[in-house]
């Protein structure tokens, strides 16, 4: 080895390019020769470039923050939605293809950067809800109401953060999710349209989740479609509503699910009586789930009435969440929802804990 070394220190700068180039141009004409040999070189040079650049654009993902940003709009929907159903997001950037992992309080997602960063949180905040939505009920309801929930959900929910990214989204995830399945287009539009007014995740989600539940073991698994298209259906007429409408428009009894609506407006003379009375007459009629809405300005008469009901023996509160729309579209609002059960005697401690953050 000293030897060569030696001889190698001897020869000029020329002589060693000559050698160099030989040796090369002998490579170069195996690879050409020998096809095998010419495709180990091909894919080589491909894995090797696919490697670096899948960990350029990791770090590029990384410097960019991606995870924060879709876990910020994932907080920001989740105090809309059933407890359970939205997950603080890990983001794990590979080659190769998406992947998902559910632990207890964290949902991982894998998946494959690209350039442009507004597709990687495009694709991460899609990736999220499409995975969160109706946690224990996905495999019951129809694949395409399930998909128009969550193309509607998530883009809301992105665009009110980055409205600039609204036509990416729509153009690279609505669209071809459409393509797919046409049928998503009416029920994306009829879903839009009663998120205008809080219905959408003030009802709508938490009526389709309990409907999947009550029919998931039973032959009424087979009209679980049929069922919440009328719940669709009846929602739309419900906010179109008039003064002069039937009092029945107010309550649906389906074949799988009965619910009734109250929406609370202050009156001049402060009493909830009215509202008290409303829910006892649901009660008598067999509603067993009733959806109490209300407005951003008038929350703490809000709270009254939620109260007085809490004190119905037969009426359970089940929950409490924010609302992006009220029912008269304005921005903000609040839900609660009671169910046909004996009465918790820890409902009254709920409503004021839920109010103490409010008003933080």
């Amino acid at each position: 080895m000293t030897e060569i070394l030696d001889k190698i220190k001897d020869l000029s700068i020329l002589e060693i390019i000559g050698i160099l180039t030989v040796i090369f141009a002998f490579i170069k004409l195996l690879f050409e020769v020998i096809p095998q040999l010419k495709n180990i070189k091909n894919s080589s040079l491909n894995f090797f470039a696919e490697k670096i650049e899948s960990k350029l654009l990791q770090k590029r993902a990384i410097a960019n923050n991606i995870e924060k940003a879709v876990n910020e709009i994932v907080i920001d929907v989740k105090q809309e939605l059933p407890i359970g159903w939205l997950k603080k997001i890990s983001i794990k950037w590979i080659s190769g293809n998406f992947k998902i992992k559910q632990d207890e309080d964290i949902l991982i997602l894998k998946l494959k950067p690209i350039k442009n960063q507004d597709y990687n949180l495009i694709n991460g905040v899609y990736h999220s809800f499409n995975n969160s939505l109706f946690p224990d009920t996905k495999e019951v309801i129809p694949r395409n109401i399930h998909n128009a929930a969550v193309l509607l959900l998530s883009k809301r929910a992105l665009v009110k953060h980055y409205p600039i990214l609204k036509e990416n989204y729509e153009n690279n995830i609505v669209e071809k999710s459409i393509k797919d399945d046409s049928s998503i287009a009416d029920l994306y539009g009829k879903f839009d349209e009663i998120d205008k007014e809080g219905y959408f995740t003030g009802s709508f989600l938490r009526e389709v989740d309990h409907i999947a539940k009550s029919a998931r073991f039973n032959e009424k698994r087979n009209i679980i479609e049929d069922e919440i298209k009328c719940l669709l259906n009846h929602i739309i007429k419900f906010k179109n509503k008039t003064p002069h409408s039937a009092e029945d428009l107010w309550y649906r009894k389906g074949n799988i699910s009965n619910y009734g609506f109250i929406l609370v407006a202050k009156p001049f003379h402060s009493n909830e009586k009215i509202y008290l009375s409303r829910a006892i007459k649901r009660a008598g009629k067999g509603i067993n789930r009733l959806y109490i809405l209300g407005c951003n300005q008038e929350k703490p008469f809000f709270k009254k009435v939620v109260k007085s009901i809490s004190n119905i023996p037969q009426y359970k509160l089940l929950e409490l969440y924010k609302l992006n729309r009220d029912y008269r579209g304005e921005k903000g609002g609040v839900g609660a929802l009671f169910i046909i059960e004996s009465s918790d005697e820890n409902d009254s401690k709920k409503i004021d804990s839920f109010f103490e953050d409010e008003s933080e």
